[in-house]
């Protein structure tokens, strides 16, 4: 029966309440107990209007001048896995990385973040919408502002990036290092595609596996390609 338990628990009085009531299943299931900083986590987790977290213990998460906030609904990170995982993917072993800096993350609606996706804000916002799954080894990572919208489905090793990382001069003239980046509602975004700094996707669109989007997306849109290209229009998608 302890094998059947599952590293969850689901709270709307995080840290430490969260992480030792975690802690506990874990225990139950595998005999041994492991310590981490994520005691000092609570005071930077507000769960508003019925929000609650679950939140895997063995979570790589560090919050500095930051703040995570879940409003009516669950945000599960670590816990819930995708589509033909086939086992490969373990919660244990495949944490969840959720780094913050000055920044929020901002989740409404039921939200999950599968074990083994990043999240890595410095002095930025990310905001996730209702229904909207994240999947393993994706990478959301932003300086100034991420908004993706309700049920979406992102795949596996997608990343995407509101800033370059390091400064860009073209023409004696220096580039914007930051821009926001949009993802509307129901949108499908394939295994290894990439949405980098500046690019709203419409909502209904669909980024084909291994993309690179450095435009903008029309609505119920199929783009594919390096750089992505459309290649169909007036699509409906459903998982």
């Amino acid at each position: 029966m302890a094998g059947k338990i599952r590293n969850i628990v689901l709270s709307s009085r995080p840290g430490l309440f969260a992480y030792v009531s975690s802690l506990l299943f874990y225990v139950a299931s595998n005999f041994r107990a492991r310590f981490s900083r994520k005691f000092t986590v609570g005071r930077n987790i507000s769960c508003v209007n019925g929000g609650r977290i679950g939140l895997h213990h063995r979570t790589d998460i560090l919050l500095k001048n930051s703040k995570i906030i879940i409003e009516g609904g669950d945000l599960l990170i670590g816990i819930t896995y995708g589509y033909f995982d086939g086992g490969g993917i373990h919660s244990g072993m495949d944490a969840c990385r959720v780094h913050l800096s000055n920044g929020t993350l901002y989740t409404f609606g039921n939200v999950s973040i599968y074990p083994g996706a990043t999240v890595l804000i410095d002095g930025g916002k990310i905001s996730i919408g209702d229904g909207t799954r994240i999947n393993t080894r994706t990478q959301l990572i932003s300086k100034q502002e991420i908004k993706i919208g309700r049920n979406c489905m992102i795949a596996q090793n997608v990343l995407i990036r509101d800033n370059d990382g390091h400064q860009l001069l073209a023409d004696g003239i220096f580039q914007n290092k930051t821009q926001p980046v949009a993802v509307g509602d129901n949108v499908w975004i394939g295994q290894n595609a990439t949405i980098l700094k500046g690019v709203t996707v419409g909502s209904g669109a669909i980024i084909a596996a291994g993309s690179v989007v450095t435009n903008n997306v029309p609505e119920k849109a199929v783009v594919a390609g390096v750089p992505a290209k459309v290649v169909k229009e007036n699509i409906e998608w459903k998982a």
